[in-house]
């Protein structure tokens, strides 16, 4: 009797094992059945013929534009047809007083907004003994007046008197250099010329140490 009961326990217990088994296994399976099949107690994706749908991204003035396609089945995808960045559709330089820049048509953005760089002075109209002249520096980029002032009659100044104070020497030098690097301080106009090349800069300084230096130059 005892034996028999055993036997059947051991049978009962064979089953439940094999049940929990197939019922795990069905699980694995149920738990990817649109794309998986179960094979060898391991789920593999089913064999299909991709079905790629292409979505265009366009280029834009600075990113270049291409093409995904993507499988509507297992999500695998790759991309082609890749166009250049358009660049940008612009005009004329546009200015204020302080920078210019493009605007582009396409994108409706401010591009290549920079400051200005300003020229030596340009000379509009010479002064003369008895008439004022003219001069102005201008952005070398887009050329934008970036500032303009009169030239005194040559009568009205004494040449290299450039503190405008009836004589010439060291401290015109001195207010020389400083007016050239950029320092606010009162110049004569007139005077800053001083080798008569119609521009000012280090050319003048140096002209005007050697007349200082009593070298056999001339000073305008």
């Amino acid at each position: 009797m005892k034996s028999k009961l055993r036997s059947v326990l051991a049978v009962f217990v064979t089953l439940v094992l094999v049940m929990s088994t197939t019922f795990t296994s069905l699980m694995i399976v149920a738990a990817d059945t649109d794309i998986g099949d179960y094979q060898g107690g391991a789920v593999s994706l089913i064999e299909h013929t991709h079905n790629y749908v292409p979505v265009v991204t366009n280029p834009t003035c600075t990113s270049q534009g291409y093409t995904t396609h993507t499988c509507t089945i297992c999500d695998d995808e790759y991309v082609d047809t890749y166009v250049n960045a358009l660049g940008h559709t612009v005009g004329d330089w546009l200015s204020n007083g302080n920078e210019h820049w493009h605007y582009c048509t396409a994108c409706e953005q401010d591009v290549d907004k920079e400051a200005h760089t300003a020229s030596d002075w340009i000379i509009d109209t010479p002064a003369t003994d008895d008439t004022a002249g003219h001069k102005h520096k201008e952005c070398t980029v887009c050329g934008y007046v970036v500032v303009e002032e009169n030239i005194p009659a040559i009568s009205a100044y004494m040449p290299g008197d450039i503190n405008n104070d009836s004589k010439v020497n060291n401290k015109d030098l001195t207010r020389l250099f400083q007016y050239l690097s950029k320092w606010n301080v009162e110049v004569n106009e007139a005077a800053l010329d001083v080798n008569g090349d119609g521009k000012v800069n280090n050319k003048d300084l140096t002209r005007l140490f050697q007349y200082l230096s009593k070298w056999d130059v001339e000073i305008h």
